[in-house]
């Protein structure tokens, strides 16, 4: 199991890009100081519980690995990285019949760069047909800074702007094809850029049906550019299969859907900063087959802020 307090322990403050936290807080507060030199001020407080400035947040790279991590299975495999190298490295994983291996290439030095050939093999899978997929993480893919630099690098962002370095957040499915192992053989080459993480997706065909988030609730922000943002957060049962997580919005329940998410989240949350806090929302889970759940509904008359 993933330590997630442990692992969040330095990353928990938000800041600006150069900060090690999971989110850049965009909008008007300035860090001038270090975290040391700060004295809370009580007395303070109150007036700024009342007087909340407006920000907004953009996921971090140092997210999506935790996401990513926490897709791996249950169940720890064996394997052997031949020859040994100081940087990279391989979780192998089953989640059921289900085979997740988490491939990543790091190295502490700022000054290190390049690109790893890794091939992967995997041994003594089920006979059956399977699903592949990999998703990429490194500086073209799931990189907002690298399109924050491209739209200017500006501190005070357009809303345009802001939205553009949004839709690309989130981790991308670069392969998606079916397989079909010979003598439960399978190998793949994987090129990986320093640093970058792949996680490698193996799904048998199954018909177990996707299960139907549930729980869903909705809260409120005050956020850039007048906005009210958003925050949709679900459930879901446990799954051999990854999912992949469509949130829509629409005027009711049976009205036209406009899907928000501009790629299939791999998280259990998502911010709308598009729409006002009506109508309601609805979220769908999708397995690598393309086999969809029921569409999972909320009011908006449920926000609490």
């Amino acid at each position: 199991a993933v330590n997630y307090a442990l692992l969040s322990n330095d990353n928990g403050f938000l800041g600006t890009w150069g900060h090690r936290t999971h989110f850049t807080y965009v909008g008007a507060k300035i860090f001038s100081r270090a975290q040391a030199e700060y004295k809370t001020d009580l007395a303070s407080q109150v007036d700024a519980t009342e007087s909340v400035e407006l920000f907004g947040l953009i996921q971090k790279p140092a997210f999506t690995v935790m996401a990513l991590l926490a897709h791996l299975g249950d169940e720890k495999l064996a394997c052997k990285m031949t020859p040994a190298s100081d940087t990279c490295g391989v979780l192998a994983t089953r989640r059921g019949e289900a085979v997740i291996v988490l491939v990543y290439s790091s190295d502490d030095s700022p000054r290190c760069s390049g690109q790893s050939t890794v091939n992967v093999q995997l041994e003594e899978l089920t006979a059956s047909t399977y699903q592949q997929a990999t998703f990429a993480l490194d500086e073209q893919h799931g990189n907002p800074f690298a399109r924050w630099e491209a739209l200017g690098a500006l501190d005070d962002m357009p809303e345009d702007v802001f939205g553009a370095v949004r839709e690309v957040e989130n981790v991308a499915l670069i392969d998606h094809q079916q397989i079909t192992p010979v003598a439960g053989h399978w190998q793949q080459e994987v090129e990986i850029p320093l640093p970058g993480v792949r996680l490698l997706v193996l799904e048998p065909t199954s018909t177990a049906p996707v299960p139907t988030p549930y729980a869903l609730s909705l809260q409120t922000f005050p956020a850039l550019h007048g906005k009210t943002a958003v925050l949709i957060s679900w459930r879901i049962a446990d799954s051999h299969s990854l999912l992949r997580f469509h949130v829509y919005h629409a005027d009711d329940t049976d009205g036209e859907r406009h899907l928000l998410t501009s790629s299939a989240c791999l998280n259990l949350c998502f911010v709308d900063y598009q729409h006002k806090p009506t109508g309601a929302y609805a979220v769908q889970a999708e397995d690598l087959w393309g086999n969809q759940s029921e569409l999972a509904w909320v009011s908006a008359s449920s926000i609490s802020g």
